[in-house]
């Protein structure tokens, strides 16, 4: 196919998802966006981004919520255009990367909006404690910011992938369940993972982008100081126990979180390896279609 023709298709096609966006209640997604963070940030403690443990939970929680967007973005997006796909296919001469790229791009301006709107609530209710003076650490919030993308996205062509392999909507909702318990449980965070089991940890966007969250509010910076479990009332046992989760916790976890550039660019790059893959096989299972009595 001509260049000119593909990027002029390319370009007829996003401008009609994005009209299919708006018109389809699309809006409601940022909204629900807005409704997820604000009841997850709601349940955090107010010693997030100062005490390790309560830092830990929260950054976990916030990957939920990015994780949870992004497949809810685009579960339903291909399977639910199929037919339509495969008629402009043959009638228009229009090849299957067309409808797939001009979705990714549809989805990387949503995913970009969601990810402003959850780093900004994040930094509304938490953002005193990624100060340095009276500012507020602007490497820290860009990092913050391009973290949450990164997962948002990641998850969103972790929806499309499905949405491009299953045979309808129903077949697609059923599955997503699934396909969150496989992130959050093999996420090496709620489990303490071995052999294999950690090494298949690895093919979870959960785990990496909890890390790009850990050095992005660098974990190292965190207290384990236990006055404020004390002052709370904890009988010596409790503490105890405490004390001895932190320490494994800091030991097993921190050195993956330091805020150095190698560090950094192996969990972006990781996530962005992620988008790729999920998308590719996504064209292989457009290209399918020609082949379905659907």
């Amino acid at each position: 196919m001509d260049r000119d023709v593909y990027f002029l298709q390319l370009k007829v096609y996003f401008k009609k998802y994005m009209r299919v966006f708006f018109n389809s209640n699309g809006l409601l997604k940022i909204l629900s966006t807005f409704i997820i963070t604000a009841i997850v940030l709601s349940a955090t403690s107010e010693l997030a981004f100062i005490r390790y443990d309560e830092t830990r939970m929260t950054a976990f929680a916030i990957v939920c919520a990015c994780i949870w967007t992004g497949l809810f973005n685009s579960i339903e997006i291909i399977c639910s255009e199929r037919n339509s796909i495969k008629q402009e296919h043959k009638s228009g001469n229009v090849s299957y990367s067309v409808f797939l790229f001009a979705h990714m791009l549809v989805e990387l301006i949503l995913c970009f909006v969601e990810a402003l709107i959850i780093s900004a609530m994040v930094l509304f209710v938490h953002g005193k404690r990624l100060e340095v003076g009276q500012t507020l650490d602007l490497a820290r919030v860009i990092n913050l910011t391009l973290s949450v993308f990164l997962i948002i996205y990641a998850a969103d062509m972790l929806g499309l992938m499905i949405s491009s392999i299953v045979k309808n909507n129903k077949m697609a909702m059923t599955i997503m369940p699934f396909a969150l318990i496989f992130q959050l449980v093999l996420s090496d965070f709620i489990f303490e993972l071995e052999g294999w089991k950690r090494y298949l940890s690895n093919l979870t966007i959960a785990k990496w982008g909890f890390r790009a969250l850990g050095i992005s509010i660098d974990f190292n910076t965190m207290s384990t100081a236990l006055a404020e479990a004390d002052a709370k009332g904890y009988d010596v046992q409790s503490l105890e126990v405490i004390n001895r989760f932190l320490a494994l916790t800091r030991q097993k976890y921190l050195p993956d979180y330091k805020p150095v550039f190698f560090n950094i660019l192996k969990v972006l790059l990781v996530l962005i390896i992620f988008i790729v893959i999920q998308a590719w096989i996504s064209r292989l299972a457009l290209g399918r279609i020609d082949k379905d009595e659907r």
